[in-house]
């Protein structure tokens, strides 16, 4: 296994920036409509943010809260995620300091190569 390390700070940086941009590309009305049309089920209606995104969406949050809600569940869930994996002896940690999904991607295909996994 190979893990990207992520300053916390940096972390949550890139958390805050892509939770704006998912609202941004419409995730409280692309709720609604599943809400709408097929419906949640069970599990998938816990998933993060979902909650936040709707009552955005209704208005019961308004922007910034929503943003604020989603980003520190998501934070938690990093730091749930970054604890559980830590326990793995032969996880190969790597220091992201990438700007973008592409720029990590090309990281992990590198020390996979490296690794001769």
């Amino acid at each position: 296994m190979i893990g990207l390390d992520v300053e916390t700070p940096e972390l949550d940086r890139r958390i805050a920036r892509r939770t704006e941009g998912m609202l941004d590309a419409g995730w409280p009305a692309e709720a609604a409509r599943i809400r709408e049309t097929t419906g949640f089920g069970p599990t998938s209606a816990q998933a993060l943010g979902y909650a936040e995104a709707l009552s955005l969406h209704d208005g019961s949050l308004d922007r910034a809260q929503a943003s604020q809600a989603i980003a520190q569940a998501t934070r938690r869930f990093a730091r749930r995620q970054r604890t559980w994996y830590r326990k793995f002896p032969d996880v190969a940690w790597l220091g992201c300091a990438a700007e973008s999904d592409a720029d990590a991607g090309s990281m992990v295909e590198a020390a996979v190569r490296a690794l001769k996994l």
